[in-house]
């Protein structure tokens, strides 16, 4: 067993401070981190608190920039909208296979149920048109706001 003055001594790697608040570690690793930020240790709490957004200080990094807390949503904001214009593209592109397997856009007449591949059609257009290409403008939008 670890004494508290050894668990003082090591000081988390701000990665692993930031694994934590992110979540991103084990039950055992962040046992270990909390158990040093209970001893009181001033630095690493400093650390963790601003990551944890206390104080409103500068915390996020993209690039080994330091950026606020807005700026930081913003950028992960434009993560994701590159996240969602990728699937985007490959919904682009399975539609894009279907019709080339169908060889053309026809479906059946309106008293028989359409075929499968103009159902994954159909749906995919939805999709993009309904929800994925509002989602993608609203969040580029959002990523532009001034404060």
């Amino acid at each position: 067993m670890t004494g508290l003055g050894e668990e003082r001594d090591r000081h988390p790697e701000r990665a692993r401070l930031e694994g934590l608040v992110r979540g991103e570690l084990s039950r055992t690793e962040a046992q270990a981190v909390v158990r040093h930020l209970l001893t009181g240790c001033a630095r690493c709490r400093r650390v963790a608190g601003r990551l944890w957004r206390l104080g409103g200080e500068p915390i996020w990094r993209e690039g080994g920039i330091e950026m606020s807390d807005v700026e930081a949503a913003r950028a992960q904001i434009r993560e994701i909208v590159r996240d969602l214009e990728a699937v985007k593209f490959r919904l682009l592109g399975v539609k894009a296979g279907l019709l080339a397997a169908s060889g053309g856009a026809g479906g059946l007449p309106e008293e028989e149920p359409p075929d499968p591949e103009t159902e994954i059609r159909t749906v995919i257009e939805c999709v993009l048109h309904d929800s994925l290409e509002p989602a993608i403008g609203d969040l580029r939008g959002a990523a532009e706001l001034t404060a």
